[in-house]
Order: structure tokens, then C-alpha cells, then sequence
């Protein structure tokens, strides 16, 4: 019995498994590589940076228990079947910025900010430390009524991470925001096909989110192509636009499916797997965020009439 594994990086690396096979992966093609089977095995990922003499070079330990693959970390891995797996690295040298400290815009406190830490010192005693999913080049931090607003300017958007009274946080990447009394509103394009953007509209006092909604600039472009329909449909569906999303669903779906119905059939799904050529069965496959740093897969099966969507199926 062997693993299939699908290896990619954020970042162009060298990858190395158990210190025999290495591959090369530039950004451009996602690397399949067939092992066998055994119940743990390494990885060594070394980032590949012409514009950089600082080289990260990190092993990744993986076991495989109980038909799950698990890590010590440094990776997204998505499971496809029980046997195979697609591993992303996560490789974050080149993201690392030094510390930033910053009096409390509140106290006497002190906030340092490094890398993916947020800490909070009193009289040099760490009273909160809180892990943080991005960073913040270059921060400013702000009083936002009970709540800590953290800012880092990225070209046009912001990087936006706001921790409430109960030390929870929130992160919004590459959005735009505008603060009204005792509400925040929030934008973040999410780069799809129709332009989507989703709004979030966030109370104050306390943080809790009032409202969400997606928009676009323009109505989007309506495909007919049979192979696009599918991922025209569920990309609307991830952004939340239940009305566009039903404009590809013929009369008599578009009749019994309504939003809470779409919203529960789907599930949470993170992201829309997008093949270099489209499935010609009309088939498409969903990646959910089950936890850390560890994801799954559904497949659903569309028939497609007239180019409308006539009946959909989870592939089992």
C-alpha cells in the first residue's frame, strides 16, 4: 500500500522526504509524489530565495494513525481519501519583522508585537499572550471603545486585527474599514470572478457582529459554458450571494432550494478546488477547515440541462 502526496509551499522550496527523494517546487506546478506506506516519515523543506542570503530550511515530522495523517506542524494538510493527502508548507522566514512595542492606549501596559505574537507586559509580568494567524509590518495600535485595534498599511488595504474585552480575536487581510460611533463596518474583496466584496458590520461595545453581506461593483458576468457552471455556482455560494448563486439553478431547484437549504446541503467550506482543466463530469471538489492546521474534502456531482443546474449529489 502507498501514500499519494500532493506537495506545494507558499514559498519556492526544495522539499526532501526521509532525506532520499528531493523536489523542486517553483509556484508553478504542484509536485504528486507516491510513498510507502509507513507509519511516520519526515520532511525537509529548504526555501528557495534569490533575493534573500537568509535561506529557511525547517523538518516537518508526519505520522499516520488511525487512516489520518497528522504533523508537528508548519503545514496545512488537506486530506482527500484516507491515502491521499495534499501537504502545503507554511514556509514564514521571509515574513519575519522584529519586535514592535507600543505603551497601552488604555494604561501603564506595555504591548509587544512579534511576528505571529501579540503580548501584553505589566511591570515586565506577561498577562496575555495571544498567537496571532498573520503579521503586522510596521503596526499602529489603537483604542477602539473597550477594544484593541491593530493596523498595518498594505499598499491600497489594510491588515486589521481587533481583540476584544475577552481577549478574542479577530483578523481581516487586505480590507478596507470605516468607524461610525459605536460600529465598525469592514470590507474585504474576495478576488473572485464577479468582484465580490463582504461586508461585515461589527458593534462596538460590545464587539459583535450586527451584519453581513456580500456585494459587487457590477453584476457579474453570467457563464455557459457546462465545465464553469459548477464553479460559477459554488463561488458565489462561499461568498454568500445566495441570489447570483441561484440565477445558475433551474426552475424547479431554484423552487425548493433556498438559502438555509445551500447554506446547510454545502456545509463550511474554505475554499473551491480548481483543477488546471475543468472536470468535464462536472465534478468539483470542497476543502472545510476541520482544525489547526488540518482539512477534508467533499466532492458533489452536478447534472447540467440547458446550462442550468438540474440536480446536485455528494459523490460517496
Amino acid at each position: 500500500m502507498r501514500l499519494q502526496l500532493i506537495l506545494s509551499s507558499i514559498e519556492p522550496s526544495i522539499m526532501t522526504i526521509d532525506n532520499k527523494d528531493s523536489f523542486v517546487y517553483d509556484n508553478n506546478k504542484k509536485i504528486n509524489v507516491k510513498i510507502d506506506f509507513q507509519d511516520k516519515f519526515f520532511v525537509t523543506v529548504n526555501t528557495i530565495n534569490d533575493n534573500s542570503p537568509l535561506q529557511n530550511s525547517f523538518i516537518v515530522k508526519f505520522e499516520y494513525k488511525g487512516n489520518k495523517l497528522t504533523s508537528n506542524g508548519k503545514v496545512n494538510i488537506i486530506k482527500h481519501s484516507n491515502y491521499i493527502y495534499e501537504l502545503v508548507f507554511i514556509n514564514s522566514q521571509s515574513l519575519d519583522i522584529s519586535s514592535q512595542m507600543f505603551n497601552h492606549p488604555s494604561n501603564n501596559q506595555l504591548i509587544v508585537l512579534e511576528n505571529f505574537n501579540f503580548k501584553i507586559l505589566d511591570k515586565n509580568k506577561i498577562i496575555l499572550n495571544v498567537k496571532l494567524k498573520n503579521i503586522y509590518p510596521n503596526a499602529s495600535i489603537e483604542s477602539l471603545k473597550n477594544n484593541l485595534l491593530i493596523k498595518s498599511h498594505q499598499n491600497t488595504k489594510y491588515n486589521l486585527c481587533i481583540i476584544d474585552q475577552d481577549n478574542k480575536t479577530y483578523e481581516f487581510n487586505k480590507c478596507n474599514y470605516e468607524i461610525k460611533e459605536n460600529e465598525i463596518k469592514i470590507a474585504t474583496s474576495l478576488n473572485d470572478y464577479a468582484k465580490h466584496i463582504k461586508i461585515k458590520v461589527y458593534t462596538l461595545n460590545p464587539f459583535k457582529l450586527k451584519e453581513s453581506y456580500t456585494a459587487y461593483p457590477k453584476t457579474p458576468k453570467k457563464f455557459k459554458n457546462k465545465n464553469v457552471i459548477p464553479y460559477a455556482f459554488l463561488i458565489n455560494i462561499l461568498a454568500g450571494d445566495y441570489k447570483e448563486a441561484s440565477s445558475y439553478l433551474d426552475e424547479n431547484l431554484k423552487k425548493s432550494l433556498k438559502k438555509e437549504h445551500l447554506r446547510l446541503f454545502f456545509g463550511d467550506f474554505v475554499q473551491i478546488s480548481v483543477p488546471k482543466t475543468l472536470n468535464a463530469n462536472n465534478e468539483v471538489t470542497l476543502i472545510y477547515h476541520e482544525n489547526n492546521n488540518y482539512y477534508s474534502t467533499k466532492t458533489y456531482c452536478f447534472d447540467i440541462t440547458d446550462n442550468k443546474i438540474t440536480n446536485i449529489d455528494e459523490k460517496k
